[in-house]
């Protein structure tokens, strides 16, 4: 099909969407939410004909473009905000889930790799799970629970459940093969396929939900499909063993971390958030890249740690996505370009965060000089995130260049931070420090990588 032809289709089909649910609101006054899960669900199934409609990846982007610059337009624009605005942003809490859905949906489809499962399962769950959580939520909800962006109920996230294994399970087991980079292995021939498609559609459920349960501002709609792509990659090779020993580590990592949290000023979700991070550097890096964020969160409990006198203070999950987005950057691009040496600039984002972290504790209310509450927390930054790596880079024959530059970076990702933040002796801990702090790590970060093609990244990692 020609794609121009096939981007109108798309487009008029959405708009009729978008049209025949404003007019059914207009004589049903159906609720926000279901207005919204309408378009949602609606969207969802036209893009599901993507892989067919088109074989490129150009036509999805300028989709993903166009349908974002609409939805935009419908919010702000008051012409259109007065006709349709009220089915997208009739609801009470902010968000902007609209606005990610299309960029998800031709992420996924860029890096989905001519596999039809890899499109299909993460939009599937995109479409169908999270409007099936939000929907029974909101007409079943009972038994309440708190996250840091307002309260959902057991009874969405129970269904939410259901529902991604089932949007795993169906399509592993209807598809019946498996593909893998340019080949492809006969699944239904293997005698544990049954047992394989529940481990993986139970992992990916579980950590789905709990990634669902505390994403904020619409935010699950950019985080679900984009991790569940991630996950089937590294899951769909895995034999039904190793996939039931991956189910235990995320088991007992949620545990631990359950107990650890109390100790600091993590709220919950801020806490299910870092063991979520922690599994997936394990599953999508291994031990290597397990070495940032356990090196970071380690620090963390030494300087963070709550005390009788200090109750009240939260971070946020805010504040772990903020600590946490840029290297799990990097392992994204890692798993999906199949380029181990960007575990540099990875390493790079934890250490940097990690040293603004210090020199936000080491300068709270103190007399320390600004100039020596800089060197001391890039140095121990330094000394915590490099010892390990230097262990991974072995092999590398550049690795003390790369090493120096990493300390002189953080050296400057510290300084800028400590004269860009306001009020850093009160040690702020508001979305505004953690937007500051996250930033400064990402162009960290991004100075690393250039840094690597500078130096060139001689050997693999050991």
């Amino acid at each position: 099909m020609n794609p121009f032809f096939a981007i109108a289709l798309v487009l008029a089909t959405l708009g009729s969407l978008i049209g025949i649910v404003a007019l059914l609101n207009h004589f049903q006054h159906w609720p926000a939410e279901l207005t919204r899960k309408a378009i949602h669900i609606g969207m969802g199934l036209v893009c599901l004909s993507f892989p067919l409609l088109f074989h490129e990846s150009w036509p999805v982007l300028l989709l993903a473009v166009l349908a974002a610059a609409g939805l935009t337009s419908i919010r702000y624009l008051p012409a259109l905000q007065t006709r349709v605005g009220h089915i997208l942003g009739a609801v009470t809490r902010t968000s902007w889930g609209e606005i990610y859905f299309p960029i998800a949906i031709a992420a996924v489809f860029v890096w989905h790799e001519n596999n039809p499962l890899l499109f299909l399962i993460p939009v599937l769950q995109l479409t169908v799970s999270d409007s099936v959580g939000a929907l029974i939520g909101l007409r079943y909800g009972i038994h309440r629970y708190t996250t840091d962006d307002g309260q959902k109920s057991a009874e969405g996230s129970l269904a939410f459940l259901l529902a991604a294994f089932l949007a795993t399970f169906i399509p592993l087991q209807l598809y019946g093969l498996f593909w893998w980079g340019n080949g492809a292995e006969l699944f239904r021939q293997n005698p544990f396929q049954f047992q394989i498609s529940v481990a993986i559609s139970l992992l990916l459920a579980l950590i789905l939900t709990l990634m669902e349960a505390i994403s904020w501002r619409g935010l699950d709609n950019l985080f679900i499909p984009l991790t569940c792509q991630v996950l089937l990659r590294k899951t769909l090779p895995l034999d039904s063993y190793i996939l039931l020993r991956e189910l235990l580590i995320l088991l007992a990592i949620i545990a631990l971390i359950a107990v650890w949290r109390r100790r600091t000023h993590l709220s919950r979700s801020a806490g299910i958030g870092a063991g979520l991070v922690l599994y997936a550097s394990w599953l999508l890096g291994g031990w290597q890249w397990l070495l940032g964020p356990v090196a970071t969160l380690a620090g963390y409990s030494l300087l963070c740690f709550r005390t009788q006198e200090i109750q009240t203070r939260h971070h946020l999950v805010h504040a772990v996505f903020a600590v946490a987005a840029p290297g799990l950057f990097w392992l994204y691009l890692a798993n999906t370009m199949r380029q181990p040496e960007f575990i540099y600039p990875y390493g790079l984002a934890y250490a940097a965060n990690f040293g603004m972290i210090c020199a936000a504790f080491f300068l709270q209310k103190s007399t320390r000089s600004l100039l020596r509450g800089i060197l001391y927390s890039a140095a121990l930054a330094f000394l915590l995130h490099a010892a390990p790596y230097l262990i991974v880079w072995q092999r590398n024959s550049n690795r003390i260049d790369l090493t120096l530059a990493a300390a002189g970076l953080l050296l400057f990702a510290v300084a800028i931070f400590v004269c860009w933040q306001t009020q850093i002796r009160q040690c702020p801990a508001d979305a505004a420090r953690w937007c500051r702090q996250g930033t400064l790590a990402a162009v960290t970060s991004l100075t690393g990588s250039l840094i690597i093609l500078y130096f060139q990244w001689i050997l693999p990692i050991s």
